[in-house]
């Protein structure tokens, strides 16, 4: 749970960079472990990166969010590697079908596809893992069925996964957009699989 809250609070949109290089770099084996699972990913890099300030410098806010919530999330070491992709994957998802649907936050949308396996990751409720976690009520809301967009859009995420078709059709959303939207999360995850060596 000590990780999960650190997880939810590096992917908070309104959390500056400090804060976050600070959590991270407070976290001591997971600082450690993200410096070293990146300077062995990124092999290009011209020399090595000896601090998390420096990462988000060289390789933006949003990789490093992006690496930490994927170490964090496989440090469950008894679940499939496979659920860590499909929770980038679903994030990925939510964050593209936002575009479609508007008005809503990226990093929310992102944060709302990554946590939605939680359960699958912890064997627990929803409900009891969201109880103990610093989120936005929306976020919590969408995560367990609320109303709203942020939860329609989760939904259409899934649905697609699913190839839920009576779903989809009673979407707002282009139903040719959203295929284009899931077609280009498959994309992405492949590439952010390729260049950390996630694949197995």
């Amino acid at each position: 749970m000590v990780l999960l809250r650190l997880l939810a609070t590096i992917q908070d949109p309104k959390a500056p960079i400090t804060e976050i290089e600070r959590l991270i770099a407070a976290s001591g084996p997971l600082a450690h472990k993200l410096l070293v699972y990146i300077n062995s990913a990124f092999v290009a890099l011209a020399e090595p990166i000896r601090s998390i300030r420096q990462a988000v410098m060289m390789l933006g806010l949003e990789r490093v969010r992006i690496c930490a919530a994927m170490l964090i999330l496989a440090s469950i070491d008894t679940k499939p590697h496979e659920l860590v992709v499909a929770s980038l994957l679903r994030a990925r998802c939510c964050q593209l079908l936002g575009e479609l649907y508007g008005e809503l936050d990226e990093h929310e949308l992102f944060t709302v596809g990554l946590l939605s396996l939680l359960d699958a990751f912890l064997d627990q409720p929803l409900q009891e893992i969201l109880d103990g976690l610093p989120l936005a009520a929306d976020v919590k809301s969408a995560l367990i069925g609320g109303r709203g967009g942020l939860s329609e859009v989760l939904g259409i995420a899934i649905a697609l996964e699913r190839m839920d078709e009576e779903r989809l059709h009673a979407s707002r959303l282009d139903r040719t957009a959203t295929n284009d939207a899931y077609i280009e999360a498959l994309r992405w995850t492949r590439e952010f699989q390729d260049s950390l060596n996630l694949a197995r």
